[in-house]
Order: structure tokens, then sequence, then C-alpha cells
């Protein structure tokens, strides 16, 4: 098993400045960062610091894609609660699979795979319940809708209606998408 990657070992704070500074840098001067990090005690290669930024960079393009699909989807659905849901679920999905994928030898102890087996499962039945409680509502609003059908030839049968009026009447008022 290769060992841990020392940039990792770093302490939070000073691997959150080298993140600032690796942002700062366009990703670039690594020979400098390994020369500055000797001078805060951490002797790390340039070619070391070179991998960890390309897995930053790319975690951080992830991060950015995901924000831009989430505001996508609240700005394609701003009213839609259900949609968002769906839509979101299925973006928390795509990245446990991605994660799951990406896994590799000594990065599989760092990742806690019961959570992320019970955060898998969880998605799963959110998504059922979200569906069952979309069929139950939609068989809800039908059923709504049908009695309040009855309810316009009813009245309109009563009031004398014609049948082209009754059709008009209740076009007009039955206008919901089930």
């Amino acid at each position: 098993m290769p060992p841990r990657s020392k940039t990792k070992l770093l302490p939070a704070a000073l691997r959150e400045e080298l993140e600032r500074r690796l942002l700062e840098k366009s990703f670039s001067g690594y020979r400098e960062l390994s020369r500055w990090l000797a001078e805060q005690g951490y002797s790390i290669t340039h070619a070391a610091l070179h991998k960890y930024g390309r897995s930053f960079e790319r975690r951080l393009k992830q991060v950015k894609l995901a924000t831009a699909q989430a505001r996508a989807i609240v700005e394609g659905a701003p009213d839609d609660d259900n949609r968002i849901n769906e839509a979101m679920q299925m973006l928390i999905q795509q990245r446990l699979f991605e994660i799951l994928v990406e896994v590799q030898g000594d990065e599989l102890k760092e990742i806690n795979l019961h959570a992320l087996a019970r955060s898998v499962a969880e998605l799963g039945r959110a998504w059922v319940m979200q569906k069952k409680w979309k069929e139950e509502t939609r068989a809800i609003v039908a059923g709504k809708v049908n009695a309040a059908g009855e309810k316009i030839t009813g009245v309109a049968r009563n009031a004398g209606l014609t049948p082209e009026t009754e059709d008009r009447i209740r076009k007009a008022l039955l206008e919901i998408q089930v």
C-alpha cells in the first residue's frame, strides 16, 4: 500500500493556506510552494504538490459543476419543489457513484463506506417515498377533478344550460393537469 500523501497530512490551517495559494496562482508555481512549505517545516516535493494540485483542481471543478447544475435546476423549476427534489436526489446519487468509482487503495480507508452505503439507501428510500407521494397526490387530484366535473354537470342541468355551455364551463373550470 502506498504511503499517505504528505500534503493530506498537513495541519488543516496550513492545507487551507496551500489551497488558497494554489487558487491564487492558478494551479502553478509548485516549486515556489514547495519552498514555502519547507520554510513552514514541511518537506514536500513540487511533484507531490502538483499531484495534489491536480486532484484539488478536479474536486473544485466538480463542486462548481454541481453548483451550476443545482442553480439551473432551481431556475428551471422555481415553483416545483418536487422536480427540484428529484433533480437534487439524482445529482447526489451521481456524486456518490463518482466517489465510489474514484476511490483507490489507501483512499478507501479515508471514506466511511458504512455511512456512504447508508446515504445511498436513504436516498433510495426517499426516492420511493417521493414517487409514492406523487402518485397518491395525483390520484387525490384526479378524484377531486372527477367530483367537480360531476357537480358541474348537475348544476348545469338544474340551471337549464345547453350541453355546449356546460362543456365550455367544464373546460374553463377544469384546466387542471393531472
